[in-house]
């Protein structure tokens, strides 16, 4: 028992320094514990912060823990810190932004292919922000680049993984294409309107 309490202890003092998102699988080898025990120890932390109806959550987003804030305070902190936020997200952004969630792995040229422009600045953009990632190249002539949405993207977007996007009543391909930037504006646009 004080050997669990002990290593919540840890993760809780790692978590919190951290900041960001980290790897259940990363903290089990670090610490030589298994991601098993590691994500066991996480969800208990998780369930005492509940219960206590802490101001401070610990989320869970696929394989990723993190320290957040509460949902129930989320307004209120936004409230504060909105001031202090300096540069936000412009409208092409979240749609490029929306064209990499729902088709991630995609490449500079077919976000180029449907937006009907070159994206690079934008796509450099959310890279730098940490919500976009190089995930890989694609197999095909010249192996451009793949991106990808990151656990940054999830937690800011309050998703616990691209399941939870909201759906999309798209018949063809045309259709996803041409609608782009409704999808942007009703699906993603408000979740991201106060992001910095």
């Amino acid at each position: 028992m004080e050997e669990n309490n002990n290593l919540k202890n840890i993760l809780e003092a790692i978590l919190f320094a951290s900041g960001e998102p980290i790897s259940i699988n990363v903290l089990g080898s670090s610490l030589d514990i298994s991601a098993k025990e590691i994500k066991l120890a996480v969800e208990e932390l998780q369930d005492e912060y509940s219960k206590n109806s802490r101001g401070i959550a610990i989320v869970i987003m696929d394989t990723m823990v993190q320290m957040s804030t509460s949902e129930k305070y989320a307004e209120l902190v936004e409230e504060v810190l909105a001031p202090i936020r300096s540069e936000k997200l412009t409208k092409s952004a979240i749609e490029v932004l929306s064209i990499i969630a729902y088709r991630q792995p995609i490449t500079r040229s077919e976000i180029a292919e449907i937006r009907g422009v070159r994206s690079d600045y934008l796509i450099n953009t959310l890279i730098k922000k940490g919500l976009v990632e190089e995930s890989g190249k694609k197999d095909t002539l010249g192996h451009p680049s793949l991106f990808s949405t990151t656990s940054i993207f999830l937690r800011d977007f309050n998703l616990k993984d691209l399941s939870q996007l909201p759906k999309l009543n798209i018949i063809n391909e045309e259709d996803l294409d041409e609608d782009f930037e409704n999808i942007t504006e009703e699906n993603i646009a408000n979740e991201a309107q106060e992001y910095s």
